[in-house]
């Protein structure tokens, strides 16, 4: 994300987005003098860099100080001293009492303290100040892209806005189990609805919004590792009339400004006996790993399994090795889905596992089956 200050937007008919930089000719132009300035500047302080940086935002302020943000990330800057500044600043306060009446009374001051650390009293000068944020030197610098450089800046405007979301709605084709566990680190709640995720902001649209917005920032990243995706969030904005609320809307069609198309995803699997399942074969039905995201009450219930063939789908749940509370929390789930799931579900339980069947409210509409397979 970027400090508020450089994010740029345009409102239009209740709508909100940021004004992204285009990758033309123009933008790389920009984004090749940052970086230029930033591996030029290896070895030098940040001060000098911030100076050289300040010659290009006459042009365009909030592209080249929020493309500086980003390359400062990218950096590492530190002092550059052997000496701590903290206690050499003490050490001539004591050697001086406190103060000198002249340039030679200073000079002496620092002779003696320099002798007293094993340092040329030159270097202990410099030494004084060497944490102050303009003396810092740029120890290395990690390059990068002109277009990935602009790209990651995108991004970081779509996070920035998001900051300031009260909630959020997405919706997403694969990458299911991903975003799931991104929603549940970041201690999001969740509904589902429809095939919608609806993300939960606070308890009122005006309080609150930095943690939430926060996480709703965070969560973007993973949800554009879907290939198709998108996403409305309600956006809080302080205006001359009080704050309002704008809708900000993005999806999948876009995503070319923010990276290069995801790449398909490796298969995995969470045991051998799903993959020994996947690799069967079913004569003529299509096996599809973790194909959609059902609702199970007010939890997300993602199939191991989908196989589909003349348009008739049926969603496979392996329940492989198993303690009493995950068996418990999988029967939950089992007996929240919608009946229509229920009809299209099969699970595959292992045939050595102390269930009965009955704890599941099936009513005959999910169908058991004890494979070999599972055995």
């Amino acid at each position: 994300m970027l400090t508020s200050d450089l994010l740029a937007t345009k409102i239009s008919k209740g709508k909100i987005e940021p004004i992204y930089a285009l990758l033309n000719p123009e933008n790389m132009a920009a984004a090749s003098s940052v970086i230029d300035i930033f591996q030029d500047h290896i070895g030098k302080t940040y001060g000098e860099l911030i100076r050289e940086l300040e010659g290009l935002e006459e042009v365009n302020y909030r592209l080249i100080r929020g493309l500086a943000q980003i390359l400062e990330r990218r950096c590492v800057i530190g002092e550059d001293s052997s000496v701590d500044p903290i206690a050499a600043r003490r050490a001539v306060f004591e050697e001086s009492r406190g103060f000198v009446i002249d340039q030679e009374e200073r000079k002496d001051v620092l002779d003696r303290v320099g002798r007293k650390l094993s340092i040329k009293g030159y270097d202990l000068e410099r030494a004084l100040w060497a944490d102050r944020e303009e003396n810092l030197v740029v120890k290395d610098f990690q390059t990068i892209t002109p277009e990935d450089l602009l790209r990651q800046y995108n991004l970081s405007l779509a996070q920035t806005l998001l900051f300031r979301a009260t909630s959020m709605e997405i919706q997403i084709e694969d990458n299911y189990q991903p975003v799931f566990r991104k929603i549940k680190q970041l201690g999001l709640m969740y509904a589902l609805h429809d095939g919608k995720i609806t993300l939960e902001g606070p308890l009122s649209i005006f309080k609150l919004t930095e943690k939430y917005g926060s996480a709703f920032a965070r969560l973007l990243p993973t949800i554009m590792e879907s290939r198709r995706w998108s996403l409305k969030a309600s956006i809080s904005r302080k205006t001359f009339q009080g704050k309002r609320i704008y809708d900000f809307n993005l999806d999948h069609t876009k995503a070319s400004i923010f990276g290069p198309e995801p790449e398909p995803a490796e298969i995995s699997f969470d045991s051998a006996i799903e993959k020994e399942f996947y690799e069967l074969g079913f004569g003529g039905w299509t096996v599809k790993r973790e194909p959609a995201v059902l609702q199970a009450g007010q939890y997300a219930f993602i199939p191991d399994f989908s196989l589909e063939k003349d348009g008739l789908k049926i969603y496979v749940e392996i329940v492989g090795f198993w303690t009493p509370e995950y068996l418990k929390h999988k029967i939950q789930k089992i007996n929240q889905l919608q009946e229509k799931e229920k009809e299209s579900i099969i699970l595959l339980v292992n045939r050595n596992l102390a269930c009965s069947g009955s704890e599941f409210e099936t009513d005959n509409l999910i169908f058991w089956l004890f494979a070999v397979l599972c055995g």
